[in-house]
């Protein structure tokens, strides 16, 4: 080969090997593109991530305030409360000799606590009358319970009312 000619082979070299750089760049820039717009698409999901995360630790009236995460109210089923179902049976003034507690007889002179334990332990009751046939009642005991007859009713037993069987120790303090 001429001298010419190896000039010309040489300069296609490096010719080919500058294009060779240059496309290699252009790869290299694109790919950095990608990247930056990768790295800014995770930065803004991790910007949103945050706000929503910080929504959820902000004090509730602040976040009710939004309106953006309240909650419609649903309906709710009724809850019965056994005990003010049972209350509407009573009568005023007098007591349930089924589910009084013992210290609901304080109101009868004589009866608490000694009557008013073996109305307790003599239970359930299934008239009035029936209080009257209590076995090992004193005569004065008896006579008590007849005098007083009148205050008494009877409901049946509900357990939320007499404490599951503790009609002595209701929990009122």
């Amino acid at each position: 080969m001429s001298k010419p000619q190896e000039k010309i082979n040489s300069k296609q070299k490096l010719l080919n090997i500058v294009r060779e750089i240059v496309s290699l760049a252009v790869k290299y820039l694109q790919n950095q593109e990608k990247l930056k717009s990768m790295k800014r698409f995770f930065s803004i999901i991790a910007a949103l991530l945050l706000v929503v995360g910080a929504w959820g630790f902000a004090p509730t009236a602040q976040a009710s305030e939004t309106g953006i995460f309240t909650i419609q109210p649903q309906v709710l089923l009724a809850r019965v409360n056994t005990s003010d179902a049972k209350r509407k049976e009573f009568i005023e003034g007098k007591l349930d000799l089924n589910n009084s507690d013992v210290r609901e007889f304080r109101k009868l002179r004589g009866f608490y606590p000694d009557l008013a334990s073996k109305i307790i332990q003599n239970a359930p009751y299934k008239s009035v009358d029936d209080v009257l046939d209590i076995p090992g009642l004193s005569p004065s005991q008896a006579e008590r319970l007849q005098a007083n007859i009148d205050e008494f009713f009877v409901t049946d037993v509900e357990a939320s009312m007499t404490a599951n069987g503790d009609r002595y120790n209701p929990g009122l303090y």
